[in-house]
């Protein structure tokens, strides 16, 4: 083998190692469990005090006629902005 055998892997490896002289930093922002959290407070205290949370409302029920006249459920429908 040749004197330069694994200089590029010995270069790359040596790259990866971690300096002990570096001092760390705290990470700074919010991850985003966090964020939603914090998304969610900020929207209920946007919310009018009389009015009721997201966790009670009282869900709509659609109903449609079939070709027979009978009511029917219809399909939910999606909603316009999914919860994180």
């Amino acid at each position: 083998m040749t004197d330069d055998f694994g200089k590029a892997n010995v270069a790359w490896l040596a790259r990866q190692q971690v300096n002990p002289n570096k001092v760390s930093e705290p990470v700074s922002g919010l991850d985003s469990q966090e964020a939603a959290i914090i998304a969610q407070t900020y929207r209920r205290s946007l919310a009018p005090k009389d009015s009721q949370p997201d966790e009670k409302k009282q869900q709509v029920l659609l109903l449609q006629q079939d070709e027979h006249g009978r009511l029917t459920q219809t399909k939910v429908l999606a909603p316009s902005v999914p919860k994180e």
